[in-house]
């Protein structure tokens, strides 16, 4: 299905109007927003598909809020301990020996319960979850047991209240959903998602000619959020989203491991980030055999193999190494380079070979490139074009946005080789009276070979007028 998005006055856009669901291509020079509208969509397709396993609202965020308030019992009976232990009786001890195992029991289950949420193992609600609310009424129980100070009492009391009411919390899918675009906006963003010096602006989805999302902003703050309950109730939008920024990602997730930032994630780096290194990395698993069965997966395996043919060799992720790993050769005996010593332009394909074996090219799943040409050869450029086209016609829908005739060149060649050109967009970000707009340019590309050719152009006026 094609859709569009229109917005008005988001980070350096003053408007734009895209279509996306096929072959995508935003060219432009720098600076002109080509970035706002991938980093857009990303965060629109996560909120809506993935708001509660990848960004952890509604059950996951409660569960996190219960255990952040358990721990914090654990601390006041610790502190309780540490200033009564001398005067505490014997059932008293042996009552807080007994707790602290009970706390460990409660927070093992709410963690189980969150990795159960996350790998799509059950639908889990806690306001139904009697073994919780066993566990929490026992650990109230036997607190409020012990020969507490009022103080001390009345404190454990407003905490057990507060657990209890974050297990009553009941949010709506919508309300949910706007929270993750929230949490997201803020990753992706850093909240700036208005353009300066502007009060109004705002988002909006079609599918078709019906309208499915309707956002409103004034000064980075959602004034209006509304989704067509189709979405809602029956997914008629992408499950999921990859954003890819930079091959170099491929030795990032080192850097990432030995600074130890990923329980402060979304504060730490944009999420896109932190997700598509998971999405890499669970490529270990790409031996099952529904994924390299020529028969029933066919356009993954092709996509695998022919990259395989142009890098000479394939990217792994391999926990022997606890690295991605670019295994050089095609035939038996080959060579293996850790990420950080393979070149930028073979990590440019292996990432769409990781993703192609960890299952993550699929039509309902938005890939979003942002300028890939950065990282290669205009020879190898037109290859890595080629592989696009090919995937927007096995049905994988492809966002691309670029500066580089070669690249823009070849998507449209091979876009009509493909026999895709009817499902392929193109637009040309520029600035018009000091306002950048994104427009459609499909009855006239020439316009964004002569902007991009520009400074070319120049070089060459220059040298035939010097004497």
């Amino acid at each position: 299905m094609q859709y569009t998005i229109e917005i008005k006055n988001i980070g350096i856009i003053d408007y734009a109007k895209v279509e996306f669901g096929g072959l995508t291509v935003i060219a432009g020079e720098n600076d002109r927003g080509k970035s706002t509208v991938g980093k857009l969509l990303y965060s629109i397709i996560k909120s809506i598909g993935r708001y509660e396993k990848d960004l952890e609202i509604g059950e996951m965020d409660k569960i996190k809020e219960i255990i952040k308030a358990l721990m914090s019992i654990k601390y006041h009976m610790s502190y309780f301990y540490s200033k009564y232990q001398r005067k505490l009786n014997e059932s008293d001890r042996y009552k807080i020996l007994k707790l602290k195992r009970e706390f460990n029991e409660c927070i093992d289950y709410l963690k189980k319960i969150k990795a159960n949420i996350k790998s799509d193992n059950i639908q889990y609600s806690t306001y139904d979850d009697e073994d919780l609310k066993s566990f929490i009424n026992r650990l109230k129980d036997n607190i409020l047991s012990l020969n507490l100070h009022s103080n001390d009492k009345f404190r454990f009391i407003e905490i057990f209240n507060e657990i209890e009411n974050i297990i009553n919390k009941k949010f709506t899918k919508d309300e949910m959903i706007k929270k993750a675009f929230n949490k997201i906006v803020k990753s992706e963003f850093y909240g700036e998602l208005s353009k300066k010096n502007t009060d109004k602006s705002y988002i909006k989805i079609y599918g078709g000619h019906e309208k499915i999302m309707d956002i409103s902003l004034h000064k980075n703050k959602i004034k209006h959020f509304k989704l067509d309950s189709n979405v809602i109730e029956f997914g008629i939008f992408y499950d999921d989203v990859v954003y890819i920024e930079s091959p170099t990602i491929l030795h990032i997730h080192r850097i990432l491991d030995m600074v130890n930032i990923w329980d402060y994630k979304v504060d730490a780096m944009p999420f896109h980030i932190l997700d598509l290194i998971a999405k890499l990395k669970s490529a270990k698993f790409e031996n099952k055999p529904s994924l390299l069965d020529e028969d029933n997966n066919k356009m993954k395996y092709k996509i695998i193999k022919e990259i395989s043919s142009i890098i000479e060799g394939s990217v792994d992720y391999l926990e022997s190494y606890e690295d991605f790993v670019y295994s050089k050769g095609l035939d038996k005996e080959k060579i293996r380079v850790r990420s950080v010593n393979i070149a930028s332009g073979i990590k440019s394909f292996g990432i769409l070979q990781l993703l192609a074996k960890s299952d993550y090219l699929d039509k309902n799943i938005l890939l979003i490139i942002d300028e890939p040409e950065v990282h290669l050869h205009p020879k190898w450029q037109v290859k890595y074009a080629h592989v696009l086209v090919k995937m927007a016609k096995y049905g994988i829908p492809v966002i691309v946005s670029s500066h580089s005739p070669y690249m823009i060149q070849a998507l449209k060649y091979f876009a009509i080789e493909e026999g895709i050109i009817d499902i392929s967009r193109f637009y040309l970000a520029e600035k018009e009276n000091d306002n950048i707009v994104i427009r459609n340019v499909d009855e006239e590309i020439n316009k964004i070979f002569r902007t991009l050719s520009q400074p070319l152009r120049e070089i060459v006026w220059g040298m035939q007028k010097k004497p």
